[in-house]
């Protein structure tokens, strides 16, 4: 499957700037306050839901929230999230070089990292 994979560059980046996206960063936001994870993924899990709900873009919810304000909502901003990742394929200031699927548009199991747990790929 991955050998046949085609990415479009414009679906990625329009997928990575929805604000749902920050979801994970604003819940690691509030652990790194100290918030237990299991509260901090139900607090920003009301504030996702309300937001498809149409009660309000995430990023005016979370702004309104005092257990995480202006600083977090920054982090619901496009591009945000790509840019705080350094594993190969985040954002072009912070990755190591071009991945070969971003040059040619296709992704094959030979240039595929097995781990970037550490934002560098495994040796084979």
């Amino acid at each position: 499957m991955i050998a046949t994979a085609t990415f479009v560059p414009e679906t990625m980046q329009a997928a990575a700037d929805a604000e749902t996206t920050a979801a994970t960063d604003l819940a690691e936001y509030l652990v790194r306050a100290g918030v237990p994870f299991r509260d901090a993924h139900a607090i920003v899990g009301q504030h996702v839901r309300a937001a498809l709900a149409g009660d309000g873009s995430l990023s005016e919810l979370v702004a309104a929230d005092d257990r995480l304000g202006a600083d977090a909502a920054a982090l619901v901003r496009p591009g945000v999230g790509v840019e705080m990742r350094s594993s190969p394929g985040a954002a072009p200031g912070r990755r190591r070089s071009t991945p070969s699927w971003r040059r040619t548009g296709r992704c094959s199991t030979a240039n595929a990292p097995r781990s970037v747990s550490d934002g560098h790929p495994s040796p084979r």
